[in-house]
């Protein structure tokens, strides 16, 4: 079976990331609205953060909190999470301040696996 991995298409890390956020997407072209994937923790460091950057760089977001536990039950409910916000972009923090962002899909597909 092949087995592919999809990594990110830009990848920001240091002082300031987190603030240059909506510029960074912006400067990939990426179109909203937004969908922040984010456990708990992060959550409640970032968001204001998150809200100064995709505001002056046009963007609405969401934010969903992650359980935790990377599962079917977790995907599908982000995946619900977006769609229910018309979300066309995910955007992943991990840690401090690294982002991924992926496009939504009808189903579970994920990059590199259509």
């Amino acid at each position: 079976m092949l087995q592919v991995f999809a990594s990110p298409s830009r990848y920001a890390q240091g002082p300031g990331a987190t603030e240059s956020l909506g510029s960074e997407m912006r400067g990939l072209g990426l179109e909203g609205p937004v969908l922040i994937v984010a456990g708990a923790s992060t959550r409640r460091r970032l968001e204001d953060a998150w809200a100064r950057s995709c505001a002056a760089a046009g963007y609405r977001f969401e934010v969903f909190t992650f359980g935790g536990q990377c599962c079917g039950r977790e995907i599908d409910a982000g995946l619900a999470s977006a769609r229910a916000g018309g979300s066309m972009r995910n955007v992943g923090p991990a840690h401090r301040i690294t982002a991924r962002s992926t496009t939504f899909r009808n189903s579970r597909t994920f990059p590199g696996q259509e």
